[in-house]
Order: structure tokens, then sequence, then C-alpha cells
């Protein structure tokens, strides 16, 4: 039986690396929780898993000013 996966679990490794501090409800061990339950109850492999590509500054421009992403930039941390 084939089957088609209609929902898309986007994730990448890098994502854990977003840390907001312990208290943020944005956090690695959140990130790790959901993808554990979700194999854990048998949904994960019914999902279409996506690591999404990275992007050039000229498709950030399309939404993004350059003067705001200058400013992301200049007060970023070194590239993850």
């Amino acid at each position: 039986m084939n089957t088609i996966k209609n929902t898309a679990y986007i994730t990448h490794p890098v994502y854990l690396k977003h840390d907001n501090g312990y208290e943020h409800p944005e956090s690695p061990v959140r990130l790790l929780a959901i993808e554990q339950h979700l194999k854990k109850c048998g949904l994960y492999q019914a999902l279409q898993i996506i690591a999404p590509p990275e992007i050039s500054r000229e498709q950030l421009e399309r939404i993004h000013s350059p003067e705001y992403l200058d400013f992301i930039k200049e007060n970023s941390p070194t590239r993850l």
C-alpha cells in the first residue's frame, strides 16, 4: 500500500542551537521532546521530513529590507 505523506515536519539540527534560556518556550529541550513524542506514538514515520534549504541574500531581500538584514548580520553571533 502506497501512503502519501500530507503533513510536513520541517526540522534541521541547527534548530537545536537556538536557545533563549531555561524558561523560554523555544528551546532545544522542547524540540527534542516533540520529536521523541512523534516517534514514540508512531506519527513520525507518517510525516514528510523536510530540511529547509539555505537561502540567498537576494531571497531574503524579497521580504526584508537590506538595512534590516545588515543590522541582523552586524548584531548576530558568528554563523552557527
